[in-house]
């Protein structure tokens, strides 16, 4: 079987010294690695290839070219393809295109054994620990209207980041370029929401936020201001982009899907140059500095937060803040964690949750330390400290405290019976691991994005003493290389 994925030119007879940006090449694909690529070689010579499945004959161009190094290149034409290899229905999926679902030409149940192959790789390469991984498939509705597409694996990202050029584009960025990719109802994303790509297609660029203006029921007001931290990657502002040197980045717009609601768009990022925005902000009722949102047919001036459900509550978050994209992931990850906790944290007794956001985790430590326990919830950004506070106001044995958790530590209470932390994709490093064992906690419960991240901070709590007792791993985000892990530490015997 022969995929063109792309038209490519004869590979010619290069060298592995001479490969260079926009060289092309046949290659064995060899088993998937962290970040999505599957590793191959050229004469001796790595190559991380993306669109790749493990056992494939394909033709890559590359993309990038160390020297002296690896290479990353994408394949763009399928010589022999894998069984488990599917048509990719995405318009935006392509060399050179979106790259945001890098899984998308897999069928499902093929992403979940790549998505758990690497999660045993990394932890088998960085903390010497062979265990089996299953990642579990999330099942929930994802919207409640009759005509969404029933499909789980497709449009269940209820929250998008996308760039806004100056060429009037609204869309997620092209792989490694700077072309943002237009999305609409003739080019959607596949993964969005329903309604997401349509409310991205209503929307003004940058270079009409200069005025109020109304398309298709939908108002825009303005954009952020500049320098506001963005919030909803994982790890508040430590999630930030760095800013590219050269040219200065384009105000993105967060797409949130309110069900009920209709969409919720808030503009965020740098201000375009040219732009000039008090009049604009007047017009909206604005306060100064504040972010600009936009709703179905009303503009929304400055909302603190949006309301989520998930544990049987509601939740606010803001409406830029972390909360995961997909309907299901909450409760999944919450009853997760409820699991191993069972057995380990007693009523009455002493929890922290750290790198705590909105206070998910906290709810679920205080229902099982119940009304005579102390439940401490640690997060580095203000406003999600503030919400965690204000969701937990029934919770009296909640305290919320706003800081770094590694300048927090040394002020927690000195006795604590379990744990729960979802550092940012970094994790939670060495000295924070360390730390935390030194209090010996009956149980440790990790949540993580990134499988290295887990994996580095497995290898430092087995050396302070702790052992990888339970790992769950779940399919938080369908058609992309991304998988979510909820790991449990208990002591070593013979080591307090």
């Amino acid at each position: 079987m022969t995929e063109r994925i792309e038209h490519a030119s004869d590979p010619g007879d290069l060298t592995a010294d001479q490969l260079a940006v926009g060289s092309v090449v046949e290659v064995e694909v060899g088993p998937v690695a962290h970040g999505g690529h599957c590793v191959a070689r050229y004469q001796g010579r790595v190559v991380f290839v993306r669109l790749a499945l493990p056992g494939e004959r394909v033709r890559v161009r590359i993309t990038d070219a160390r020297r002296g190094s690896f290479c990353r290149g994408e394949a763009i034409e399928v010589l022999r393809a894998d069984p488990d290899r599917v048509a990719a229905p995405c318009r935006h999926y392509r060399p050179g295109g979106c790259g945001g679902c890098d899984f998308q030409h897999a069928t499902p149940a093929r992403q979940r054994s790549l998505k758990a192959a690497v999660v045993a790789e990394q932890l088998h390469r960085l903390a010497g620990v062979d265990r089996e991984v299953i990642v579990q498939e999330l099942r929930a509705a994802v919207a409640p209207e009759p005509a969404a597409r029933p499909d789980p694996d497709w449009h269940w990202r209820t929250r998008v980041r996308w760039a806004a050029d100056r060429d009037d584009h609204i869309g997620p960025r092209a792989f490694r370029s700077a072309v943002v990719q237009d999305v609409g109802p003739d080019a959607p994303c596949l993964i969005a929401a329903p309604g997401l790509s349509e409310a991205a297609a209503e929307l003004s660029a940058p270079r009409d936020l200069r005025r109020p203006a109304v398309a298709a029921g939908v108002g825009v007001g303005g954009v952020q201001r500049p320098g506001r931290p963005n919030r909803s990657q994982r790890g508040g502002p430590r999630g930030r982009r760095a800013a590219d040197p050269v040219r200065p980045p384009d105000p993105e717009v967060v797409l949130v899907r309110r069900p009920g609601e209709g969409p919720l768009a808030v503009w965020t990022g740098p201000d375009h140059p040219s732009d000039s925005l008090p009049s604009t902000r007047a017009h909206a009722g604005m306060p100064a500095g504040g972010p600009t949102t936009v709703a179905a047919d009303r503009t929304v001036a400055h909302p603190d937060a949006v309301q989520e459900t998930a544990l049987g509550r509601t939740w606010q978050v803001a409406a830029d803040g972390f909360w995961q994209a997909h309907p299901a992931a909450v409760d999944t990850l919450g009853a997760a964690v409820d699991r191993m906790l069972e057995g380990r944290l007693p009523a009455g007794g002493t929890a922290w949750d750290l790198y705590g956001g909105v206070g998910v985790f906290a709810e679920v430590l205080a229902r099982r330390v119940g009304a005579d326990g102390v439940v401490v919830t640690v997060e580095g950004d203000t406003e999600a400290s503030r919400l965690a506070a204000a969701n937990l106001a029934d919770r009296p044995q909640v305290t919320a405290l706003c800081g770094a958790v590694e300048q927090r530590l040394g002020e927690l209470p000195g006795r604590v019976d379990a744990i729960v932390l979802d550092p940012p994709r970094s994790g939670a490093g060495a000295g924070v691991c360390r730390q935390l064992a030194d209090r010996r906690p009956a149980v440790l419960v990790y949540v993580a994005c990134d499988p290295a991240a887990l994996a580095r901070d497995t290898a430092a709590l087995q050396d302070a003493g702790y052992r990888l007792a339970e790992l769950e791993a779940f399919d938080c985000f369908p058609q992309t290389h991304h998988v979510e892990c909820v790991a449990a530490f208990v002591p070593e015997p013979n080591r307090d």
